[in-house]
């Protein structure tokens, strides 16, 4: 493949990326953190981004909408229909509110309720499976997924740390008026999260099945918004895999523990990923082939003798649940 195949490919795949698990920061800088106030409707259109954080800002969906892909919902949230998406998304889902005023005349509210009516049957019919055969995005989120993780086997020798980086983004949503409407727009702006935890190998090894966990939110910007912290917890479960505990198998988790029957776009942590690598002073090649389960030769079929002789030299590293593994500087 040459240079040029190469180039196109990672800019496919950077374009699906932006497309289906976001960001994808465009447009001209807005100040979210003033009263944000446009003449006319046209002037409003976008893209648009933060000001101050350059981060990307979503003027037409809610950001569950918007991405499908890598969303931890809060933990326990359950599944709404869609009469109970209607009753809790109501007319801001479609991207208007109305503004308080009591001075809105007959025509006005009989306005409202037309563009009301409208926006309630454009969602119903977005959330109505009319085309079984369409792919929805929205589907991928429906059983709200609140974990992710990754398993691997790893030697910790004295001093060593196992080291979790986590990052992603969480959506505040805010409003912009029209001066020559009686609607208000509900945007949400994106602000970056990280979180990074380190386990000991005292801490990693105690005991034969041991299982810690830290809490914490790293925010980088000065404001996120009026819904609070989320409950963002990265969680290691460590089984023993030799006679004196320095292989273990680890499985590390990505959780969000924020509790709430229903979910919340504020809630949810999008874009979620980590990276996780086994440090020590003397070595850093500490991770290493995942193990396969014994199986007898005598139980493979063909196709399966073919692809083990045919990757014999490619390890699998680790695996993941909810997720997709990928690995680098092993070699």
């Amino acid at each position: 493949m040459s240079a040029r195949q190469i180039k196109n490919r990672e800019r496919i795949i950077d374009e699906l990326r932006k497309e289906l698990v976001g960001p994808a920061p465009d447009g001209q800088p807005l100040d979210t953190l003033e009263p944000i106030v446009f003449p006319t409707w046209r002037d409003s259109w976008g893209p648009w981004r933060d000001r101050h954080t350059g981060e990307e800002i979503l003027t037409r969906d809610y950001p569950s909408k918007r991405y499908g892909i890598g969303v931890l919902y809060p933990y326990g949230a359950e599944e709404m229909d869609d009469d109970q998406r209607l009753d809790e998304a109501g007319p801001d889902s479609a991207g208007f509110i109305a503004k308080e005023s009591d001075e809105l005349t007959e025509e006005h509210d009989e306005r409202f309720a037309e563009k009301l009516e409208d926006a309630h049957e454009r969602l119903s019919a977005s959330l109505r499976d009319e085309a079984p055969e369409d792919f929805d995005l929205s589907l991928a989120n429906s059983y709200r997924p609140s974990s992710i993780a990754i398993s691997f086997l790893a030697e910790f020798p004295p001093d060593s740390e196992l080291v979790v980086e986590a990052t992603g983004g969480r959506y505040t949503a805010f409003n912009v008026d029209i001066q020559e409407s009686e609607f208000s727009l509900e945007w949400w702006v994106r602000h970056p999260v990280s979180l990074t935890a380190r386990f000991t190998d005292e801490v990693s090894c105690k005991e034969d099945r041991s299982f810690v966990s830290t809490g914490s939110q790293i925010v980088n910007g000065t404001s996120i918004g009026d819904a609070g912290p989320i409950d963002l917890r990265i969680e290691v479960y460590s089984r023993s895999s030799d006679a004196d505990g320095r292989l273990r198998l680890i499985t590390v988790c990505l959780v969000n523990r924020t509790h709430g029957t229903a979910y919340g776009d504020e809630s949810c942590l999008f874009q979620s990923s980590f990276r996780a690598s086994v440090v020590s002073p003397d070595t850093n090649r500490l991770i290493l082939p995942y193990p396969e389960a014994p199986e007898s030769a005598a139980l493979l079929d063909p196709e399966e003798e073919r692809l083990r002789l045919l990757y014999r030299n490619a390890a699998s590293i680790a695996t993941g649940a909810r997720s997709a593994a990928e690995w680098g500087g092993l070699e």
